[in-house]
């Protein structure tokens, strides 16, 4: 019994496997995390070339009308795709 246990003791067969499967939940965590900064620097972006091109056209014009402003924020509405500009 002793011998039995003393070399199930030093087996290292597995040992991949179990390390494998304590690494698994820290990779997929490092992965979701570095997916979603990924997304956040890109709506940023988008959110940036947003703001200068809507100033941009404003600054060209003389003045800005109300039927303007709903072609602009049209126009934004396509600059921010995929993100959902909405009414705010």
């Amino acid at each position: 019994m002793r011998r039995w246990l003393r070399n199930l003791w030093h087996d290292r067969r597995g040992a991949a496997a179990v390390e494998a499967a304590l690494m698994f939940p820290v990779l997929m965590a490092l992965f979701i995390g570095c997916t979603e900064v990924t997304f956040k620097i890109w709506s940023t972006q988008k959110a940036e070339k947003l703001a200068v091109t809507l100033s941009d056209v404003v600054a060209q014009g003389q003045t800005v009308s109300k039927e303007d402003m709903e072609y602009m924020v049209e126009a934004a509405d396509n600059i921010m795709e995929p993100f959902d500009f909405g009414t705010d």
